[in-house]
């Protein structure tokens, strides 16, 4: 939340060597056109999450992928935290759905109000296309057998869109 231009709030589970905590050497985000269809820009106060914190066996890797690389994008999808050289930086990238109801601006589960694109179009229950988030979090190397908290499937992320008027 450093950037004046984005209030947004972002959120992971702690990635650990066993009981360790690896912090991240930086995070970028990206809102990007993946839509065919007309974008609007986030709904206030949005709140939602990408990936499955409870996931006990590997997700889809274009919602939640780690990859190892000298420049962010490198390399193969790994669904669990891989082993990287010394030369490249471990990433965690996170994608959310961009498809929204229209209606509320969470639900019960933050993730209910929200679709994936399906061949770039929204389906009709979730009518309002949304840039996509991106989130990419960079870490350096670390060995065979770290996790994040939430267990080695469970990576995922919030977003926190700030309401009107809020300040964080």
């Amino acid at each position: 939340c450093s950037d004046p231009g984005d209030s947004s709030g972002y959120w992971i589970p702690s990635l650990f060597v066993g009981r360790t905590v690896v912090p991240p050497s930086a995070a970028m985000v990206f809102y990007v056109k993946r839509s065919r269809e007309k974008l609007t820009a986030l709904p206030r106060g949005l709140v939602m999450i990408a990936g499955n914190a409870a996931a006990r066996s590997p997700q889809q890797k274009g919602i939640v992928a780690w990859s190892c690389g000298a420049a962010v994008g490198d390399g193969p999808r790994f669904s669990r935290v891989p082993v990287c050289s010394v030369d490249q930086w471990l990433q965690l990238q996170v994608t959310f759905p961009s498809c929204w109801n229209a209606r509320t601006v969470d639900s019960h589960d933050h993730k209910r109000h929200m679709k994936y694109l399906s061949r770039g179009r929204c389906p009709a229950s979730h009518p309002i296309a949304l840039p996509t988030l991106v989130l990419i979090v960079v870490y350096p190397p670390v060995p065979l057998g770290a996790q994040v908290a939430t267990g080695h499937f469970g990576a995922h992320a919030d977003l926190f869109e700030p309401r009107r008027g809020a300040e964080r």
